[in-house]
C-alpha cells in the first residue's frame, strides 16, 4: 500500500506503478504477473490522515488474511519524517511492524536528534531500521567480496599501496522535481555525507569476525558516529546521536 501528497486514486496509482516496473523491472511482464501484482496495490492520499491511512491498511491486511506483518518504509524528505511517524502511531500501525528510514536523518545534528526522539516515542529501537540505499546496490555489496575474497587485492589494500581513492557519481538523474528537496538538504547532505562517505567507508574498514567488536568511524562530526559490524559475514551500519 502506498501513500503520498499527491491525491490519486488507486487506478491513477497503478499507471504510475506500471511506467516504473516497466523502466526498471529486468525482463518482460506478462499481463498475468502483473494483473496479480496490480490486485494487491492500492493507495491512498496523506490528506485523508491517520483514520484513512488505518482503514486501507485494514483493508489490505482483510484481504491478505491472518495477521500479516507491516513494513512501513519511508523514502521521504527530513522535514516528513516527523509527521509520518507520528501519523503512523496514531494509526495505531506499530504492532506487528518495522520501520525503514532512508537518509538523510534529519537536516543536522539537532533535527536528528528531534526525529531520533519521536521515532523512539513511536516505536521500540529493535522495529527501527535506518539506511543508505546506496549501500544495497549490487556495485557497493561487491566491494567486501572483491577485496577479502581475491588473493590478489587483500594483500596490497592498505594505505602502503593505494595512492588515493575516487569515487564517481554518474547519475543521469537531474535535480528535476526536487527542488524544494535540495532547497532544503542541499547536494552536499544527500550525497557527500551519506552515500559518497558510506561507500568509502566500506572500502576502508578490516574484516571482522560475526562475533567480532565492533568498528567505530567517525565521520565530520565527533556527535554523530558510524558504527560498522559484521553479522554473519554481512555487513551492517548504524549511527548513534
Amino acid at each position: 500500500m502506498a501513500t503520498s501528497l499527491e491525491e490519486l486514486d488507486d487506478n491513477e496509482y497503478h499507471g504510475v506503478a506500471r511506467s516504473a516496473c516497466d523502466e526498471f523491472v529486468r525482463g518482460e511482464i506478462s499481463e498475468e504477473h502483473w494483473h496479480r501484482f496490480r490486485q494487491r496495490i492500492s493507495y491512498v492520499p496523506e490528506s485523508h490522515g491517520a483514520t484513512g491511512l488505518a482503514e486501507a491498511v485494514g483493508r489490505s491486511e482483510a484481504t491478505l488474511g491472518g495477521e500479516p506483518n507491516r513494513l512501513h518504509y519511508l523514502s521521504i524528505p527530513p522535514d516528513a519524517a516527523d509527521v509520518v511517524v507520528r501519523t503512523l502511531g496514531e494509526a495505531k500501525l506499530t504492532d506487528r511492524a518495522r520501520i525503514i528510514m532512508e537518509k538523510p536523518f534529519g537536516t543536522d545534528l539537532p533535527t536528528a536528534r528531534h526525529l531520533n526522539g519521536v521515532v523512539q516515542e513511536t516505536f521500540d529501537d529493535d522495529q527501527v531500521f535506518r539506511i543508505d540505499h546506496f549501500q544495497g546496490k549490487e556495485a557497493a555489496q561487491n566491494i567486501p567480496a572483491f577485496r577479502f575474497a581475491n588473493g590478489l587485492f587483500e594483500p596490497i589494500w592498505n594505505r602502503e599501496h593505494i595512492d588515493h581513492i575516487q569515487i564517481d557519481v554518474p547519475e543521469a538523474l537531474s535535480v528535476g522535481k526536487r527542488g524544494a528537496f535540495y532547497e532544503q538538504t542541499g547536494a552536499f547532505r544527500d550525497m557527500v555525507v551519506t552515500h559518497l562517505f558510506e561507500n568509502r567507508k566500506v572500502g576502508d574498514v578490516e574484516q571482522l569476525g560475526s562475533n567480532g567488536p565492533r568498528l567505530r568511524v567517525d565521520v565530520l562530526d565527533p556527535e554523530r558516529t558510524i558504527v560498522l559490524y559484521s553479522e554473519d559475514g554481512n555487513w551492517i551500519w548504524d549511527f548513534c546521536l
